[in-house]
């Protein structure tokens, strides 16, 4: 395991914990790593940005996509409750929750930034050890 993916799960940990601070259940998110470039690229949910961003009302959110995101959060996925959830988010839209995905770190405040420190720094000692 890379540095790079160490990195990559510790954000996806502290993504998941933002969102249980939002009382909504951790999600599976991916990443991919390009080593060359030493870019790591997050894979998010499509429904994380419109949780970040928030909806306007008076927007139809596709039935497909509640589905989805219904059996993501596990609430079992019918018809019948994807329509009623996109009337009442046609009617109020959803409200965006600001650094839900965009600033973890923030969110978190100093707690998180001592746990990405204490944790990379295990990393690191790790990786050294090997080396040496």
């Amino acid at each position: 395991m890379s540095i790079l993916e160490d990195v990559a799960k510790l954000y996806i940990e502290l993504i998941n914990t933002s969102r249980l601070k939002f009382n909504l259940k951790t999600a599976s998110i991916d990443y991919e790593i390009n080593e060359k470039t030493g870019e790591v690229k997050i894979l998010f949910p499509e429904y994380y940005y419109i949780i970040e961003k928030g909806q306007k009302p008076l927007e139809k959110v596709p039935i497909e996509n509640l589905l989805k995101w219904m059996k993501n959060v596990g609430i079992n996925p019918t018809n019948k409750i994807a329509y009623a959830i996109q009337s009442k988010i046609y009617l109020a839209g959803i409200s965006p929750k600001k650094g839900f995905i965009s600033q973890p770190l923030a969110e978190g405040g100093e707690g998180s930034k001592e746990i990405i420190a204490i944790n990379f720094s295990s990393i690191l000692d790790k990786k050294i050890k090997k080396i040496i």
